[in-house]
């Protein structure tokens, strides 16, 4: 399975895209191992069209060389409207919704619809690293770009007590759209293996 992770970005911040496929399963756990196959960023200023069809694109490819893919688009504000042009330009494609939310909310509507507190995808990605279960190739373009916002990556407290998840300095994009990409992969991965949310 391949699983893309799209974070839509903001005005300021660009967006980016994250590619994942598993390669069987982590040691002592049931949780899949996962190659990252690509990661970078897109154009600041690339119009929200252009990122639902190039997401599309990308994932239409890769189903057609026989792969079965998910795709998590970020759909927390303007995002939302990206998940829609992405589901129009690819009806036939498994686009997941995942809006972010604080702590450790995780509610859906439908099996393609989520709130997901950011402390969740981060956690997973902890999770992930600590139990070697993502493959970095030092070779992968923006792997060390990659590598270098993991370092800026913290959790800080808030003033109303919740733990903040970002970078330190600088953009995490590249962190976002690998977290995406991996919360909706092992999550579609536990519901096949009967785990509960």
């Amino acid at each position: 399975m391949i699983s893309l992770g799209l974070d839509v970005g903001k005005e300021q911040d660009p967006a980016a895209l994250a590619a994942l496929r598993t390669v069987g399963l982590r040691p002592n756990s049931h949780r899949p191992l996962w190659d990252l196959l690509s990661i970078g960023n897109i154009e600041l200023g690339t119009p929200y069209q252009q990122l639902a069809d190039l997401l599309v694109t990308v994932a239409q490819e890769l189903v057609d060389a026989g792969y079965p893919v998910v795709a998590t688009i970020d759909a927390t504000g303007i995002g939302a409207a990206v998940v829609e042009m992405a589901r129009k330009a690819g009806p036939d494609l498994h686009i997941v919704a995942v809006s972010i939310s604080s702590g450790r909310t995780l509610t859906h509507s439908n099996p393609d619809e989520y709130v997901v507190g950011k402390h969740r995808l981060t956690e997973v990605l902890q999770v992930a690293l600590e139990q070697r279960g993502v493959t970095i190739p030092p070779e992968l373009p923006n792997a060390r770009a990659f590598g270098d916002q993991l370092g800026r990556f913290r959790a800080r407290p808030t003033s109303t007590g919740y733990q903040k998840h970002e970078a330190s300095t600088g953009h995490d994009d590249l962190v976002l759209a690998a977290e995406l990409a991996l919360w909706t992969g092992d999550i579609m991965h536990d519901q096949h293996a009967g785990v509960a949310l």
